[in-house]
């Protein structure tokens, strides 16, 4: 409010002064309970508007959500990657939705990710999202494995991990290794 942005006290209400409402929370559970729980969003929404979920959740969960919605109001997944950027807008976003939806707010992505991604139909974000994550997975697992195998030989792994950097061996979770 102090930058001049329009607040607003309850989902509901965001609902009824919003034309794109951009749900960002923990959960699936949470995302369910802001757009159809008591004073959700879709309590004051008169059609026309698109609610963007930015969550990460399971894949299916968007398209069960956008079967809900009353008549006029779409819905987008657009989970974001890399959230920490977010400021810089050093972040990536998985978009799943109608060509069309996905146009109307993509202008509203690009103010916070240099990298936005329409991948398909609705839910297509998450499961881009779900991949990602998978494969951060693997590199950190990975990491870990040859890490730990370096300092049983002796190798001190502050080095080799600055050296795996500049090799073939760099990968995303390497840079950002926290011990």
């Amino acid at each position: 409010a102090e930058l001049g942005a329009d607040t607003a006290d309850s989902p509901a209400e965001l609902g009824a002064k919003a034309d794109v409402i951009l749900i960002v929370v923990g959960t699936g559970d949470q995302v369910e309970d802001v757009i159809f729980g008591e004073d959700g969003v879709v309590e004051d929404l008169s059609g026309d508007e698109v609610v963007v979920v930015s969550s990460t959740v399971h894949p299916r969960r968007p398209s069960e959500w956008a079967d809900r919605l009353p008549e006029g109001v779409d819905l987008v997944d657009a989970p974001i990657a890399r959230g920490r950027g977010i400021e810089d807008r050093e972040t990536t976003i998985f978009v799943g939705g109608d060509d069309d939806v996905v146009d109307r707010v993509e202008p509203l992505l690009e103010a916070f990710s240099e990298y936005v991604y329409h991948l398909g139909d609705v839910g297509t974000g998450q499961m881009g999202k779900t991949a990602n994550n998978h494969l951060l997975w693997a590199a950190h697992t990975a990491n870990y494995d040859a890490l730990r195998l370096a300092q049983a030989f002796g190798v001190d792994t502050d080095k080799l991990r600055e050296g795996l950097k500049q090799s073939s061996g760099n990968n995303y979770a390497l840079h950002r290794w926290e011990k």
